[in-house]
């Protein structure tokens, strides 16, 4: 949450910052400044997506307990917050900046999704290996 937090920020800063007019010493204005913070978003998810498929790979190789009920109800909570960001992103402005966090609020959407299953089969199973199985589409 705390990436997802910073990609948006980022987000609005530079769209803020694109937003301003050309000056005597920006000629054609900051928009630029949108496409680095896209490129910075996308190497920063690559991070994240490197994150989880090592630990994805820990936990199959070493299980972790994992309380399925509180897993599904975080996760549950995440996907409201998720829907209710991309609703706002798809009706704000349209530029690469603005897409690029719409895109990666859909992937946390997806995230949630799996989180919720994992939690679910979890709790009602106790079969661990699916929540490393479900982390795996976050990677390929």
């Amino acid at each position: 949450m705390v990436t997802d937090g910073a990609a948006l920020g980022l987000a609005l800063l530079a769209a803020r910052i694109a937003a301003r007019p050309p000056s005597a010493r920006h000629s054609y204005g900051m928009g630029r400044i949108e496409l680095l913070a896209a490129l910075t978003n996308a190497l920063a998810m690559l991070a994240v997506v490197f994150g989880i498929g090592v630990e994805a790979w820990s936990r199959f190789r070493s299980p972790h307990a994992i309380e399925g009920a509180l897993v599904g109800a975080v996760a549950a909570v995440g996907l409201g917050v998720n829907l209710l960001v991309a609703w706002m992103l798809s009706h704000g402005q349209q530029n690469i900046n603005v897409r690029g966090a719409f895109l990666h609020v859909l992937g946390d959407v997806l995230g949630s999704v799996a989180a919720m299953i994992a939690g679910i089969v979890v709790w009602a199973t106790g079969w661990t290996p699916i929540d490393p199985l479900l982390s795996l589409p976050d990677v390929i």
